[in-house]
């Protein structure tokens, strides 16, 4: 047998514990409380990148996003 065929067949027979631990855990992300959506935001956004787009002189630049292109 083959490295494939046995890769194969352990993937396929981990299958049913895999669903059910599946449904066990949310699949979105939940937040332990009611908090605004800048904090959600803040804690998924670049730290350097934000810097960069906060100064004059790159801000309207393509890499920020916000300005004119």
């Amino acid at each position: 047998m083959s490295f494939k065929e046995e890769f194969v067949d352990a993937v396929n027979e981990s299958l049913s514990s895999r669903a059910e631990e599946l449904s066990l855990r949310p699949n979105v992300e939940i937040w332990p409380e009611d908090d605004e959506d800048a904090l959600w935001v803040s804690s998924h956004q670049n730290r350097i990148r934000t810097i960069i787009c906060d100064t004059p002189e790159f801000r309207d630049t393509p890499f920020c996003g916000a300005g004119f292109h």
